[in-house]
């Protein structure tokens, strides 16, 4: 009973143990922070991935592979699979506004690829959408666009990939919001619709590839923008785009077409079939990832016995193996950061072991009364022991808390700086995410905050082991 009794008279009156308390308040909170901030970015990073990305995809080589209506409706009949859906991928270039870029093609069927990906859900420009950008302008900006969006507005589509009524015939894109480089964020991350690409047009330059690997002539050919995308994840919505799946597969050269003879040119009246560069599958909520896998392998298998003489070269990857790389490089990054900032709180035990030192010498003759007493050297140990813990628990919890107030109220606190100082520490025009990630793990910050506890004890652990081998009759005589 003593010794809760002289836990609890020193943690009121002692202002030293306050100061270790508070290094163990800021070393928990900063830990919490960073250790939150960082496991956002990474979830925010794997559930972009997964949205963006088949639970599995099939693939073959550049050249593609034929028979994939066949494959998706053999995938389609495995009980864990919700669909799936062929698409026609290629690297190329494109030409609008006077410049040519780099851009990763893809020709997708959009409703097929909406309930596989979400596509219809990263499309940036609605109806909605471009009314609120004509009463956002500027009286000026809005008697030079508004006329133009008011007509664009009710013929938006990207839903389809066709053509804008009355605006051109030819079949439609929909580009990656960071495709085109007059599109910036401003400070709260809004794209501006004057410099967007709507309603422009779009050469397209691709090479196509024979089903063996042979090289054809270059195929150009023009669209119209209908929608732009935004889906997170800027390396995507920088480099890739969309068009109807048809379109892209003829200027590939990859829909079916009748075998030339190789010496005259002439036709031999045999077909070659169309091809796709992939099968994107999706699975139904909360399938196991690897026993999906497994049964579109099945499929996979069963489809390449079906036709031996095509040589069908096919393979699977899940959304994780994709985006493998990345990820992991994200969740290194992480536990380095958490590392080196776990190392730094180490100043939290020295602090306790400091403070605890220096109440050992200053209460040495009250440790001599009690040994003189009858307690033990355990005993001893016990209080100052128990009073790092007692230190530990305020400080951690403190910091625990304060933690989660700043961590859920970052992007706040942010507001509050540039609206003082006009300073943002998270620029959403610069940036991956526009928002900072806002949630605290419950499990990571229990066990930061037990390791906070640990240290604490720690810290007074020499302090603890001195007090208990002080003699009693020289800690008596001690000035």
């Amino acid at each position: 009973m003593y010794k809760l009794l002289l836990i609890l008279k020193y943690l009121r009156r002692k202002i030293a143990p306050m100061f270790a308390a508070m290094a163990v308040t800021l070393c928990t909170a900063m830990v919490i922070i960073v250790i939150s901030v960082m496991g956002g970015f990474l979830d925010q990073m794997r559930e972009t991935a997964k949205k963006l990305t088949a639970d599995v995809t099939i693939g073959s080589d550049l050249g593609g592979f034929p028979y994939y209506d066949e494959l998706v409706e053999e995938i389609r009949t495995v009980p864990q699979v919700k669909t799936a859906t062929p698409i026609v991928k290629a690297y190329g270039l494109a030409k609008f506004l006077g410049g040519v870029y780099k851009i990763e093609v893809q020709g997708v069927r959009p409703d097929q690829i909406d309930a596989v990906i979400g596509f219809f859900d990263t499309l940036y420009w609605t109806k909605q959408h471009l009314t609120d950008e004509i009463e956002r302008m500027s009286p000026d900006l809005r008697s030079r666009f508004g006329p133009f969006l008011e007509r664009l507005a009710p013929r938006l589509d990207g839903r389809t990939l066709e053509a804008i009524d009355d605006w051109s015939d030819l079949p439609g894109i929909v580009m990656g919001i960071e495709v085109s480089p007059t599109n910036r964020r401003d400070s709260q991350g809004r794209y501006n619709v004057a410099t967007s690409t709507l309603a422009k047009q779009v050469t397209l330059t691709v090479l196509p590839l024979t089903g063996q690997g042979g090289v054809l002539d270059p195929a150009v050919r023009t669209f119209v923008v209908v929608n732009e995308f935004k889906s997170g994840f800027y390396e995507t919505d920088a480099l890739r785009v969309y068009v109807p799946f048809e379109e892209l597969q003829q200027m590939l050269q990859m829909d079916e077409a009748e075998q030339a003879d190789p010496l005259t040119g002439e036709p031999t009246g045999q077909m070659i079939p169309a091809r796709a560069s992939e099968v994107l599958v999706r699975g139904h909520e909360g399938v196991d990832l690897a026993e999906l896998r497994k049964a579109v392998d099945r499929k996979v298998l069963s489809v390449i016995k079906r036709h031996p003489d095509e040589r069908l070269r096919i393979g699977s990857l899940t959304w994780e193996e994709v985006h493998g790389t990345l990820l992991k490089a994200v969740q290194n990054e992480k536990g380095l950061i958490t590392f080196l900032f776990a190392i730094i709180s180490v100043v939290a035990i020295v602090m306790v072991a400091t403070t605890f030192s220096l109440i050992v010498f200053a209460k040495t003759r009250d440790i001599g009364v009690l040994r003189a007493l009858g307690a033990s050297r355990w005993g001893i140990a016990n209080i100052f022991l128990g009073y790092g813990l007692a230190i530990g628990i305020v400080g951690s919890l403190a910091g625990m808390g304060l933690a989660y107030a700043i961590v859920t109220h970052l992007n706040e606190i942010q507001d509050l700086l540039d609206q003082w100082f006009g300073w943002r520490m998270w620029d959403p025009s610069i940036y991956f995410f526009d928002r900072i990630p806002d949630r605290v793990d419950p499990t990571e910050a229990a066990a930061i905050v037990v390791g906070s506890m640990v240290s604490s004890i720690l810290g007074a652990l020499i302090p603890a082991f001195l007090a208990s081998r002080l003699n009693p009759v020289e800690a008596l005589r001690y000035e």
